[in-house]
């Protein structure tokens, strides 16, 4: 696992303008208040934090350990690891 993967998604108000639009989108359309989110590759963890902020139960699974830290720091639950049958 990568402990200096460069690109932090959090970094571009783009993307978390994005996240954030398509979180309220999949709420409206999808979500109950018992839904659980599971995001492979959740990076910072920047799209989760919508559904942390709504209370949902989530979990996002991120190998490289840099980002994967960060994610954790922002109360993020995450994996430092790869999403695959062992860890499922």
């Amino acid at each position: 696992m990568d402990d200096k993967y460069p690109f932090y998604t959090s970094s571009s108000n783009y993307m978390i303008e994005h996240f954030k639009n398509y979180f309220t989108w999949l709420k409206k359309n999808f979500l109950h208040s018992n839904s659980k989110i599971i995001e492979i590759g959740s990076n910072d963890g920047t799209f989760l934090k919508n559904f942390k902020n709504a209370n949902f139960l989530h979990l996002g699974f991120e190998p490289s350990r840099n980002v994967a830290n960060l994610s954790k720091k922002k109360g993020i639950n995450v994996i430092k690891d790869f999403f695959n049958y062992k860890n499922v």
